[in-house]
């Protein structure tokens, strides 16, 4: 006499790459991805410290200036803001690696490469979800807003470091770092708008 599991279909191999895949995503996005050695928080806090101290050892031979005084006072917020952001990604288990994650467990990995290229084109917005997409996307995309938020204080941080280092090398440095970071926040608000359009496709297929 069979068993009711035999009467079942079994999963096709795709389907359990996909289950895998969305296992590692949800996973990550519970406990956080795995650091060895360093932290990209840490590095960014270590580099402050380091370059920035360098900086205020340099300025030390020279007469004290409105440059001078901007630059420590810039300085001293980036080190504030980078080590809260630090201690409280630290605290909430956000920390993100700065040495790159073997590629056997980024938690995309179980998919074939054809599939995670699919993913990445629905990601932004180009196609619409497949059948295994759908399910996943929400969880990658509320993973990536997790970890953009806990990275965020580490890298207000450094530009506040690099407008201080911007006023000690002059002009034209600070303009210039002005407009990379007006590019980042475009490039971020593009960004948001692709995962919101994939999120809608999602919902509009699942409701289909």
């Amino acid at each position: 006499m069979s068993s009711i599991s035999d009467a079942l279909p079994a999963a096709s191999d795709e389907d359990r790459r996909w289950a895998e895949a969305s296992r590692r995503v949800r996973e990550q996005m519970e406990h956080g991805p795995r650091v060895r050695v360093i932290s990209n928080q840490l590095a960014l806090l270590l580099l402050i410290v380091l370059v920035g101290g360098l900086g205020v050892v340099a300025r030390f031979s020279e007469p004290l200036s409105a440059a001078a005084v901007g630059q420590f006072l810039l300085l001293a917020a980036a080190l504030a803001v980078s080590s809260v952001g630090y201690a409280r990604a630290k605290r909430g288990g956000r920390l993100l690696p700065q040495i790159p994650t073997p590629r056997a467990e980024w938690p995309l990995s179980p998919l074939l490469p054809e599939e995670r290229r699919s993913l990445a084109r629905h990601l932004r917005g180009r196609i619409p979800p497949t059948e295994h997409s759908r399910e996943i996307v929400p969880d990658l995309i509320a993973n990536a807003r997790i970890n953009n938020r806990a990275v965020l204080p580490s890298l207000v941080g450094l530009v506040l470091f690099l407008f201080s280092e911007s006023l000690y090398l002059g002009w034209p440095w600070p303009l210039v770092i002005a407009g990379l970071v007006v590019f980042l926040v475009i490039m971020t608000r593009v960004e948001a708008r692709r995962w919101q359009k994939a999120l809608e496709q999602s919902r509009s297929t699942f409701h289909a």
